[in-house]
């Protein structure tokens, strides 16, 4: 089907073949599909790969080799994924501004690092479930990265006060959507960084952060109301 497609919509800039997440027992798309999709499709803007379970680093290659003005690419649960196929997109995708890897628990900072050098237009990052993530990663993206408007760090263990307060200072003016959903080791430290640096955040979820204080929360409330 993806192959009588591509020969038939050569122009096709927006492609969503996500799968179900209860249909465990369904690859859905394959590093073959990818192949044809990168080989057929060249003016692909964004692809969304949600709970694609046949996938792997292979298939990412070959979109990477195949797709240069993708800007988009959302590949939630695909839990096979390493840093070899992402690294490969991030150096070779460069106007991507929307990735989302959450639940691809094989990453870690290197492809933090890869994001930070080759894709300075990046807006949204969705990290969520991503535990080997540290500070240290987060510190270096933003370093190349000063456009995040959407960051999503749900359940990244290893995320804490530096990470964050690095991400407030340098995204001030464009960061405006927190996730940080059971990030134990955030505390006040990160609701000081973001009252004080973010005037445009509309968005924070903080839950199961047991180390943020009261007068942290009425520090980022006094800030909403000035601004």
């Amino acid at each position: 089907m993806l192959r009588r497609m591509a020969d038939r919509f050569t122009g096709i800039v927006e492609l969503d073949l996500s799968q179900s997440a209860s249909r465990s027992y369904y690859p859905g798309v394959t590093d073959s599909d990818l192949s044809i999709i990168a080989g057929g499709f060249r003016q692909l803007r964004i692809l969304k790969l949600q709970n694609c379970k046949g996938i792997t680093d292979a298939g990412l290659i070959a979109l990477a080799s195949g797709l240069p003005s993708l800007q988009s690419l959302d590949v939630t649960n695909c839990r096979t994924l390493t840093n070899k196929g992402l690294v490969a997109i991030a150096e070779r995708c460069c106007k991507l501004r929307s990735l989302n890897l959450s639940g691809c628990r094989s990453i870690t900072d290197t492809l933090l690092e890869t994001l930070s050098k080759s894709c300075s237009h990046l807006e949204e990052l969705g990290l969520s479930g991503c535990s080997n993530i540290t500070d240290s990663g987060l510190s270096v993206l933003v370093d190349g990265c000063h456009h995040i408007k959407l960051l999503d760090v749900r359940k990244c263990s290893k995320i804490g006060d530096i990470g964050v307060s690095k991400v407030a200072k340098t995204c001030n003016s464009s960061l405006n959507t927190l996730k940080l959903l059971d990030c134990h080791k955030i505390g006040d430290d990160s609701i000081y960084s973001l009252s004080a640096s973010c005037p445009n955040l509309d968005t924070l979820v903080i839950g199961g952060c047991q180390n943020i204080s009261d007068e942290s929360i009425k520090s980022l409330v006094h800030s909403v109301v000035r601004a």
